[in-house]
């Protein structure tokens, strides 16, 4: 079957779409088929993923712009396909009415514009923005922008779940997220991954605003990507503080932040009511945990195995779980992660092939613990954390885990 049967064909009752890495010389053609099922289409995953990961890796490279330039001729070509009674004083309405819309790579600014979005972005429950260059002036079109831009096709939104991915954020993108986050209710699934050189945000107001409905929380924001151990951060970027997530958002299941390691050195361990980690404990809903950071330690200056090592910074946290007076743990949290997934992890799966630097790869590979809450030592019952699975949760899912939080992963 040659591109022009492929553009051309229609297969009825088509609800799904995933193009999330488009070839440069086949893109229109590709996005030809979604001009055959608009009025079906529930779900697309739209992109270029390769493409950005190759300039996240490549230094001075910049994203070839040649697929934003194919988008931009896909969208002016249905467009012009368009009845003139389908325009409304000059703006033309949404032609997808989605569910879900997965952006990763792309201009946001080349589909969504202010007076016409390929994408009725008021109709989205579910929408992931993955590197996508444009977020700001996507931000400025938005509810809570406080300009006058605001587009009147995104004026009411009932997202249920957002994520964003972005790798050069700053201050004022920053302030915008929060903007929005702010003009919106009722999120139930929220990951927001950032890089910046900057100091990271405050967002206590985004969880006063949508605690209780949430039911997955990711956010981490970072320098950019490890390259060597001595770039591991000293400190973690963290979300405010542990003991606000515990206080709004209460009826979290699942939960993905960095952490402040130097708890377990800094505070004298007769002080146990200081350590952040306490409040977690406090959300009986929560079972799934995610720390995204390893402690910033070099395993090639000890003789310690790598996976003794991180089955004792597991360990070092259950430790710290409250006993209930019926005995064992706080009885929902079944799954402790360390680490957080990569591109690599996700996409390649390659293992240790092709990788600069093994040692550090080994030691930031997210390892998934189940919680043995009976684990008997010396004739008695206590929590251990029994490794399960390293650099993947493909088992884990397998066997019913909550894995959402897992999903959100970094480029690099």
């Amino acid at each position: 079957m040659d591109n022009d049967d492929l553009e051309s064909r229609e297969l009825p009752g088509l609800q799904l779409l995933s193009l999330s890495s488009l070839p440069r010389d086949s893109s229109c053609w590709l996005l030809g088929v979604i001009e055959n099922h608009t009025s079906t289409l529930k779900y697309l995953c739209l992109g270029a993923e390769s493409f950005a990961v190759k300039s996240y890796y490549t230094p001075g490279h910049h994203f070839d712009a040649d697929l934003d330039d194919n988008v931009d001729a896909f969208v002016e070509d249905m467009v012009g396909n368009l009845d003139p009674d389908d325009r409304t004083d000059a703006v033309l309405e949404p032609l997808l009415q989605l569910d879900t819309f997965i952006l990763k790579g792309l201009d946001i600014t080349r589909l969504i514009k202010l007076d016409f979005c390929l994408v009725n972005l008021s109709a989205l429950t579910s929408l992931s923005l993955e590197s996508c260059r444009g977020l700001e002036p996507f931000f400025d079109m938005l509810p809570g922008s406080g300009t006058d831009q605001s587009s009147p096709l995104v004026a009411k939104l009932q997202l249920r779940s957002l994520y964003i991915r972005y790798e050069r954020s700053n201050q004022q993108l920053r302030r915008k997220l929060l903007n929005f986050l702010t003009s919106i209710s009722g999120l139930t699934n929220l990951s927001i991954l950032l890089e910046s050189p900057d100091e990271p945000g405050h967002y206590q107001e985004v969880l006063e605003r949508h605690g209780r409905s949430l039911r997955t929380l990711v956010w981490e924001e970072r320098v950019g990507r490890l390259v060597g151990f001595s770039a591991l951060p000293d400190r973690a970027h963290l979300l405010g503080d542990v003991e606000a997530i515990a206080e709004y958002c209460p009826n979290l299941i699942e939960l993905g932040i960095p952490f402040d390691w130097h708890i377990f050195t800094d505070i004298p361990l007769q002080y146990p009511g200081k350590f952040a980690v306490y409040a977690l404990w406090a959300m009986k809903n929560l079972r799934t945990l995610n720390i995204r950071n390893m402690p910033p330690v070099d395993p090639t200056k000890t003789l310690l195995p790598v996976e003794e090592m991180h089955a004792g910074f597991a360990n070092s946290l259950i430790k710290t779980l409250p006993r209930p007076p019926s005995g064992g743990i706080v009885p929902f949290l079944k799954t402790l992660v360390l680490g957080s997934f990569t591109y690599r992890d996700v996409r390649i799966g390659l293992g240790l092939r092709n990788i600069n630097d093994p040692d550090l790869y080994n030691y930031l590979r997210p390892q998934i613990y189940q919680i043995d809450r009976h684990y008997q030592f010396e004739g008695k019952s206590k929590p251990i954390a029994i490794l399960f699975e390293t650099g993947t949760y493909e088992k884990t899912e397998a066997a019913g885990g909550d894995v959402e939080v897992l999903k959100p992963y970094w480029l690099g």
